[in-house]
């Protein structure tokens, strides 16, 4: 139950997974309750039949992890870019992916393993990138006096500036998502401050005041007891 309330409350369709929400989480749930009346689809994933699943419209009665590896392997099939090439399996109840090379999840965001022989990251013999290893090979080639094999270093390196652009490229793409989720996290944090604030700080002039409308009913009670209660000369004598 990582989002927002106002997210749960506003969603078309909620999908359960390994949560009782009736039970465990009951604020939350009460969100997605007022979703479920607004007309929004809850499915429970879950092997067992809780307080959770007979509120959900729908009731899967499977592991999670096995959903999960359906879905996934069902997004790769109907992808033309990860068929063949992605594949998914369960290991120690975990959730394996396999990859034959790069591939792409997102827009913008390249993950996997990058099997290029141009790679600027690609370690060769001797725990050395390639571009290092272009490097050491000039420098061999220059003591040798080498002229073609220094003309193809810099060649290789030509093409080395190309993939070190890319990298950069590709870690400013990652830089610009993580300070875009870094901004979420501050607005959901002011978001909360303001509702904290809302239920718990107290206006001080009011408090004030409070107060010392119940310290005028206190004087009164005395001063009223005292009326009532008038000592005599017999309180004296006694």
């Amino acid at each position: 139950m990582t989002n927002h309330y106002c997210d749960i409350k506003n969603s078309d369709c909620i999908l359960i997974m390994g949560s009782n929400a009736a039970e465990h989480h009951p604020i939350a749930f009460k969100w997605i309750l007022r979703a479920k009346e607004k007309g929004a689809r809850v499915i429970h994933v879950d092997p067992r039949y809780t307080r959770t699943s007979a509120r959900c419209d729908y009731h899967v009665p499977y592991n999670d992890i096995a959903v999960l590896q359906s879905e996934i392997n069902n997004a790769i099939l109907a992808s033309a870019d990860l068929n063949g090439h992605v594949s998914v399996s369960v290991a120690n109840n975990k959730i394996v992916f396999e990859a034959d090379g790069e591939f792409s999840i997102q827009s913008g965001a390249d993950i996997g393993i990058n099997e290029n022989e141009k790679s600027v990251s690609k370690v060769t013999t001797g725990d050395k990138s390639q571009l290092i290893a272009i490097f050491d090979q000039l420098i061999a080639d220059l003591e040798a006096d080498d002229t073609g094999g220094i003309g193809s270093a810099l060649a290789r390196i030509d093409n080395q500036f190309y993939n070190v652009n890319a990298i950069i490229a590709e870690i400013g793409v990652k830089m610009n998502r993580v300070e875009l989720t870094s901004n979420r996290i501050l607005d959901d944090t002011l978001n909360l401050r303001d509702l904290l604030s809302k239920n718990e700080d107290a206006d001080i002039a009011e408090v004030v005041m409070n107060l010392k409308m119940q310290e005028y009913v206190y004087q009164a009670s005395l001063s009223g007891g005292a009326k009532i209660i008038q000592p005599s000369l017999v309180d004296f004598l006694r």
